[in-house]
């Protein structure tokens, strides 16, 4: 069926010539890049800039910018969700540091006072707690860490494991 196709819009296509019907002029270019090839080139440069920028953008690290939740209001609990999906219940007199997003494959914050924390499990990944005498390093649990009560801290998990070091003073 093909050739009898292709046979059919041959005599069409002759037939059409023969009788001056088809337009054999190439049709011009119109338009803002159709005569100047340095606009063409141009605009080139200017697309592939664009899109380098744009990966570069894309690609380059953000930096870790820490941020500083304080407590100041006696009596009160200040609930704040970390990048992770963790949440922290931040006691008052009480100061969280923390990074406006984790680093892949860290998760550290770093308390000074009273706070309950509900972390997120992550594969792979530990959440640790620093404070000026312990270090606390958990794996997805729910526990309530107090440095208020100096020398000695205090810590309380409701779920999970959790790991303590003690911080070496000098």
């Amino acid at each position: 069926h093909k050739s009898r196709t292709d046979k059919a819009w041959s005599r069409l296509y002759n037939r059409l010539d023969r009788q001056g019907l088809l337009d054999t002029a190439q049709p011009e270019a119109t338009g803002i890049f159709s005569g100047n090839i340095y606009l063409r080139w141009a605009a080139s440069l200017l697309i592939v800039a664009s899109v380098t920028f744009a990966l570069y953008k894309g690609l380059q690290r953000d930096p870790a910018q820490m941020i500083t939740l304080d407590n100041t209001e006696t009596g009160s609990t200040l609930v704040k969700t970390l990048s992770d999906g963790s949440t922290v219940y931040l006691s008052s007199n009480s100061r969280l540091v923390y990074p406006h997003r984790f680093a892949k494959g860290s998760r550290e914050v770093h308390l000074d006072g009273d706070a309950y924390f509900e972390v997120t499990t992550i594969k792979n990944t530990s959440f640790s707690v620093n404070t000026d005498i312990v270090s606390i390093k958990v794996l997805g649990t729910s526990f309530s860490v107090n440095t208020i009560e100096k020398p000695m801290p205090s810590l309380s998990v409701n779920t999970g494991l959790v790991e303590v070091t003690h911080n070496k003073t000098s």
